[in-house]
């Protein structure tokens, strides 16, 4: 078995982000039109998108300007957008930068127009394949300014460079080609070279793997720099390591277990100190979410193969997790039982971190309750699952009462989705029972989920019926913020009765839908 472990994160920019702070507010159910535009100002940089055509097969061309309002000459400019928004066909005075493993969008300079002097500006348009309904909220400038490279920002280009390279080795074994053969093939001839290879804007490599990585290492480490792709096995398992190098500072940054850029180069270094970075809450959240779901397997496992999964906390399944000083995160650690599988989890992406696996009591069907607790041993701060913390939770209590970060618009959305589903799956046995589903709601089986001030999610809350559902789906599952509040509606779509979700966090306003109106009705209609 190849060990590729798959390690996506948001794109984190290492340059300077353009955030919309003004520009066009535009409904999310309405189309783009010709004329409409938008701008952003960033620090350093101005840009302004305006919608020129839009050609009967809806295809969309958009121009976009940039401004350098900084002191700083912009050499070989680049600029990525997000793919979730825009699919370019075709691209005037610049290039298109990507693979298809790209995780963004990057367009730049046609080779004639890469100078930028302050105050003066560069324009090029795209077309995109499909008419969208906004613009994006955000895009990213980069630039082959001859700087040096934080440790941080080698580490961050030596995952990102992992992550593609996963993506590419797993879809070649796919087709039947394993790891061996994909490198003795070259599809990496000049990243696993013993120098390694020269990456930038301006740099173009004709073997995929290869190209994949320029692609991506790119847009997160710039000036003088290069990248090394080898082969080891870890976990008793074949895979590969990625390091890059700044030739500037010689500081190495290292994917899987970051170092403090002091790591070999050319070999995968287990001895050099590992990066001692600060985790954020929404990271420590995340790593306890992987671990619970680690926990949750383990036990489903035993039960599977008819051994004790009730007294997990008792009979030593986790020598380390299960105790105050907690289990240490760390990559070349020898452990056992499920405190094994927890670190091998985490160890890519957390290593440094320490985890807590506690008990609450056992539920009504023998099974161990269970939450985990995932700590920055250098801040003290603290994430949680279920029942995320913006990281001020109580360690080795399950704290509910810790402050919970707040919900993103996309969370919502999100979230609206799943309650959905449960609601559908709800009407559906009703009907498998011979019920008619509207005729129960309109009697009250969400008595208050229906209702305008809707259902307030609790973990002790005493509901029943559609309501219970939803609240005790939510708290299986992990999206039991507490405070939230869920409302089912209905309404009429066409002459037929159709029901809907909102979610709202109490705290910021913010109000989740699902499904999107231009999905009932139809495009540019509410």
């Amino acid at each position: 078995m190849t060990k590729i472990k798959k390690i996506f994160s948001g794109i984190t920019a290492l340059t300077l982000a353009l955030t919309c702070g003004c520009g066009l507010s535009m409904s999310a159910s309405a189309e783009l039109k010709v004329g409409d535009s938008k701008a952003y100002k960033g620090t350093g940089y101005l840009a302004k998108y305006e919608v020129l055509s839009i050609d009967r097969q809806g295809k969309t061309t958009v121009k976009v300007t940039l401004k350098n309002t900084s002191k700083k000459k912009i050499n070989n400019w680049a600029v990525g957008f997000d793919e979730d928004y825009w699919r370019v066909e075709d691209v005037k005075n610049g290039r298109l930068f990507n693979t298809e493993y790209s995780y963004n969008t990057v367009i730049r300079d046609s080779g004639t127009n890469g100078s930028v002097a302050p105050d003066e500006c560069v324009s090029f348009s795209l077309t995109m394949s499909d008419n969208y309904y906004d613009l994006p909220e955000r895009l990213k400038v980069y630039s082959d300014i001859n700087k040096s490279n934080t440790v941080d920002e080698l580490n961050s280009a030596a995952r990102n460079c992992y992550n593609v390279i996963a993506e590419l080795l797993a879809d070649e074994e796919t087709l039947g080609t394993p790891i061996e053969k994909c490198f003795e093939d070259g599809l990496f001839a000049n990243s696993n070279s013993n120098g390694g290879m020269k990456t930038g804007f301006n740099y173009k490599y004709k073997e995929t793997g290869d190209n994949v990585i320029n692609a991506t290492a790119s847009q997160y480490a710039r000036g003088n720099i290069s990248v090394y792709v080898g082969r080891t096995t870890y976990d008793d398992e074949k895979g590969v390591f990625v390091q890059v190098k700044d030739n500037k500072t010689g500081m190495v940054g290292q994917f899987p277990r970051s170092t403090n850029g002091t790591a070999k180069w050319g070999t995968f270094d287990l001895n050099a100190p590992v990066y001692a970075k600060d985790f954020n809450y929404i990271e420590l959240n995340d790593a306890a979410k992987d671990a619970y779901n680690t926990v949750a397997e383990y036990i489903a496992d035993l039960e599977t193969q008819g051994l004790d999964f009730k007294g997990i906390f008792e009979n030593g399944s986790f020598p380390n997790a299960h105790t105050k000083d907690g289990l240490l995160i760390d990559f070349t650690a020898s452990l056992t039982d499920c405190d094994k599988l927890i670190n091998d989890e985490l160890k890519c992406y957390n290593n440094g971190m320490i985890v807590y696996v506690g008990t609450n009591s056992i539920d009504d069907y023998g099974y161990p309750k269970f939450f985990v607790q995932a700590k920055d041993p250098k801040t003290g701060m603290v994430g949680q699952y279920p029942h995320p913390t913006l990281g001020e939770a109580t360690w080795g209590t399950f704290d509910i009462n810790a402050p919970m970060p707040p919900l993103s618009q996309k969370s919502l959305n999100g979230i609206s989705k799943t309650v959905f589903n449960i609601v559908w799956e709800y009407f559906s046995e009703l009907e498998t029972e011979g019920y008619d589903a509207w005729e129960c709601y309109n009697n009250g089986c969400f008595a208050k989920a229906s209702t305008i001030e809707g259902l307030k999610i609790s973990q002790e809350a005493e509901l029943t019926d559609g309501d219970k559902a939803i609240n005790d789906e939510l708290k299986c599952i992990g999206l039991d913020y507490e405070g939230m509040i869920v409302h089912v509606g209905k309404t009429e779509i066409k002459g037929e009765d159709i029901f809907f979700v909102e979610v709202k966090d109490p705290k910021t306003g913010r109000i989740g839908l699902y499904p999107d109106p231009k999905d009932l009705y139809g495009k540019g209609q509410t």
